[in-house]
């Protein structure tokens, strides 16, 4: 925690965290990778231990369920369109990755890239299917 910058406040039974929001979201992160696998954590997000799908109104802290659907849904419709299947690890790592960077974007933290790498991945086919399969109208 001192690493992060991060300390614990513990206030009438209820333990925070305090500080910069960048080092919580790393701490999170290393936290997360080192104690549980991206597949294991997208179950844990979305599924009862018996593996069955669960309704999760007021018990998902981490991201709207809403998010989780649409990203769930528009990853499968983004395979169904490119021919492509991601195995079970590189499909968690996405599903995780894409809510993460929702989360920064709905917050306004920044998600930059150059210039010429911007212009260079608009010019693919796949840039132009996500477009149109992920992008409300």
């Amino acid at each position: 925690m001192e690493q992060r910058k991060l300390q614990m406040k513990k206030s009438r039974g209820e333990l925070s965290i305090l500080g910069n929001e960048l080092d919580k979201r790393t701490a999170y992160l290393e936290l997360a990778r080192k104690d549980l696998s991206e597949e294991r954590m997208l179950q844990f997000l979305l599924l009862e231990p018996s593996g069955r799908s669960i309704d999760m109104k007021g018990w998902n802290q981490w991201f709207p369920n809403e998010d989780i659907y649409f990203v769930i849904d528009v990853v499968r419709c983004l395979e169904t369109n490119l021919h492509i299947e991601f195995s079970g690890g590189s499909h968690s790592a996405l599903i995780l990755h894409i809510l993460m960077a929702m989360e920064r974007l709905k917050r306004q933290f920044a998600i930059q890239m150059d210039r010429d790498s911007l212009l260079e991945l608009r010019k693919t086919k796949e840039y132009n299917i996500v477009k149109t399969v992920a992008i409300p109208r």
